[in-house]
């Protein structure tokens, strides 16, 4: 009995002191979502590939609003076959445009949706890196709110962003030593 006795205390003085060591943190994905090397990178891209088209697409509609604008002036002089061929010249512009518009939404989007899901994936497992590398017993997501109450938890987004960084450039330089290798191939 004593035995007994001996070893429940013991588990317990066990559990206790290994509670009392466990560490938790958060991280706010946000922040490095923002500001870290792969989201500047992701932001630039972006730009480069969408922003040319994004400021045709705002010039067009600001010259085709001048053109209503225009034509709200000028129809009072206009007989009504002239109104009638103007009024169906512009909704087709109109529509024209709309659908170019549509068709660039859809296009950044996709291509916004597969860089999130890259950097979704990048900051997943920087995060579970640094929790095993640092002793984390949880890291939970600061603006997910799926733990509502941590005592005691660690921000450790700024250390989760030093690793994030360092696996990005890692699989940057990954794909320019591939694309090398293709290049020295041919």
């Amino acid at each position: 009995m004593r035995n007994i006795l001996l070893a429940v205390v013991a588990c317990t003085f066990l559990f206790a002191s290994s509670a009392m060591a466990a560490k938790y943190g958060e991280v706010d994905f946000g922040v490095i979502a923002k500001d870290s090397e792969p989201a500047l990178a992701i932001s630039k891209a972006m730009k480069q590939t969408f922003g040319a088209e994004d400021k045709s697409l705002r010039e067009a509609k600001v010259a085709f609003d001048a053109k209503v604008k225009e034509f709200r002036v000028q129809s009072q002089a206009l007989s009504e076959d002239a109104k009638k061929a103007k009024v169906d010249e512009l909704r087709k512009e109109e529509i024209a445009l709309a659908k170019r518009q549509q068709q660039f939404v859809q296009r950044a989007r996709a291509a916004e949706q597969s860089a999130l899901r890259d950097m979704s994936a990048l900051m997943l497992e920087a995060t579970q890196e640094f929790g095993k590398k640092n002793g984390y017993e949880m890291i939970v997501a600061k603006a997910q709110g799926a733990v509502l109450y941590i005592k005691n938890p660690v921000d450790v987004t700024k250390q989760v962003m030093v690793v994030v960084n360092r696996l990005y450039r890692a699989k940057l330089e990954k794909l320019k030593a591939a694309q090398k290798d293709k290049k020295a191939k041919k």
